[in-house]
């Protein structure tokens, strides 16, 4: 076995003899394992230099010597770049010792120091900073070796660039600071780290955003717990107006809800659109999240729920809300025919049939209150393109919409109501060539020769886009009125 040592007395290496024939052998080998430039090699045995063709095999310990002397400025520089980011520490001590600048740059802009943070190289860290490395430098995409450092969570490194001084909170990328980028990518002991060298809790980034807010939105529960303990503020808003508790609620992150909540995170704060924490837990199906915010005493007046239980079909909300007292406030977007309509556009049979049963005043006892939290609905009701409910329910074939209409023309909707077009729930299934709806309006009495605003009847239409079962279906004179 062959021993490679630097001149500190570090093993570099413990080689097997085998193949390595001579000195230059032993240079090739040391250059492929560990990058050393076998033309820089020097190597030593009792003292002596080691002659290229000199064979090895009565030797067991050999030191390396790296010769810099003979590059230029360029390899120099280029040299210690490279030695710095795979960790080699003697080589950068040599090469320093031989004057080559510790703030060399390559074409990026990344110093020495950057590169050897961005690997985590702390040794090398250490010594480029006694050598004078400038600490702060950026590179051409706006970082710094601590920023490097925090993002890859090396915190041997951190340690050593708070200690030597570095510019804890200085702007990079986007306005983040070093501790924005701990808290976003939930590297905790590095922010802890920073947050004891007293970097800035409650900086912003350029979207308005702190280091606790992008930690609560990305769910990074202990940092959350750091940042409050640290004493940063709960209740800052980034340029939506989102605080951490809305990021947090709209991700659906229980455990930091909790957090916030107990530090007495404003819970009915609203952003620049008007909605609350417990709107975003309840737009994203956040029903645990609602359900605690709710207990926290947040404010049950939600003008929005509604619209956001219909879209995403989860009754559980509306029965959550309405066992907490929420009340609906807006008589206008919010009204009992725009959920109808909603629930229609979705096909939502459960909710169709429980709203048309309200309208009638024959709802189970179960869903009282939930409907209660609705206006009545009026089924002929149209939107401000003078769809109702039935046309909308028309458009698809998807499953649930012609339970829907089935629904909807038991219970007396009117089954001519042209839109703004002038188009009839008839010529817009058959525009759609949902087959088993057009059958069902024609049974209801669906008159086929209404036509919209273009003169165009349903037969028309279909024929024109080669829907031969409508088609077929229509020219039945059984079906006609």
């Amino acid at each position: 076995m062959l021993h490679i040592w630097s001149m500190s007395g570090q093993e570099l290496a413990a080689l097997s003899k085998e193949g390595l024939k001579d000195t230059q052998a032993l240079k090739e080998q040391m250059q492929v394992s560990h990058g050393f430039p076998k033309n820089l090699q020097q190597l030593l045995h009792d003292g002596s230099s080691l002659q290229d063709s000199a064979s090895l095999d009565a030797v067991v310990d050999v030191q390396l010597l790296l010769t810099v002397a003979s590059l230029c400025p360029d390899e120099a520089s280029s040299q210690l770049l490279w030695a710095s980011s795979q960790g080699h520490v003697e080589f950068v001590r040599r090469l320093l010792e031989c004057g080559v600048p510790a703030n060399a740059r390559e074409r990026s802009g990344q110093t020495a120091l950057i590169r050897a943070a961005q690997r985590g190289n702390a040794k090398v860290v250490r010594l480029l900073l006694a050598s004078g490395a400038a600490k702060d430098l950026r590179d051409k995409f706006g970082h710094t070796a601590l920023s490097y450092a925090v993002c890859e969570n090396h915190v041997a490194v951190v340690h050593s660039l708070l200690g030597a001084g570095v510019v804890k909170d200085l702007k990079l990328k986007h306005g983040s600071t070093a501790l924005i980028y701990a808290a976003r990518g939930g590297h905790a002991e590095s922010a802890c780290l920073l947050l004891r060298a007293g970097a800035g809790k409650d900086l912003q980034d350029d979207s308005g955003a702190t280091a606790l807010i992008h930690a609560a939105g990305k769910g990074h529960v202990e940092v959350v717990r750091l940042l409050l303990g640290e004493g940063a503020e709960k209740d800052l808003q980034d340029q939506n107006g989102e605080t951490a508790l809305m990021h947090a609620a709209s991700k659906g992150a229980l455990e930091i809800v909790c957090l916030l909540l107990t530090a007495n995170a404003e819970k009915d704060l609203q952003d620049f659109q008007g909605t609350t924490a417990l709107m975003y837990a309840t737009r994203n199906g956040r029903v645990e999240v609602a359900r605690l915010l709710l207990e926290a005493g947040a404010d049950k007046d939600l003008h929005e729920a509604l619209a956001f239980t219909i879209e995403k079909r989860d009754i559980n909300f509306a029965r959550l809300l309405s066992t907490w007292g929420a009340r609906c406030l807006s008589p206008k977007s919010m009204c009992g025919s725009m959920a109808l309509f909603n629930a229609c556009a979705l096909g939502w049979e459960e909710m169709v049939r429980m709203m048309l049963d309200y309208a009638k005043g024959c709802v189970s006892s179960s869903d009282i209150e939930i409907m209660k939290f609705f206006r009545i609905p009026n089924k002929n009701w149209q939107n401000y393109n003078g769809v109702t409910p039935l046309s909308t329910a028309c458009q698809s074939s998807k499953e649930g919409n012609a339970a829907v209409v089935s629904m909807l023309l038991a219970d007396g909707a009117d089954v001519d109501t042209p839109n703004n077009a002038g188009e009839t729930p008839l010529i817009i299934a058959s525009k759609a060539n949902c087959v088993d709806i057009a059958r069902l309006l024609l049974k209801a009495g669906a008159n086929k020769a209404c036509r919209n605003h273009r003169g165009e009847s349903a037969c028309g239409i279909a024929t024109a886009m080669g829907h031969v079962q409508i088609v077929s279906l229509l020219q039945d004179s059984s079906t006609s009125r």
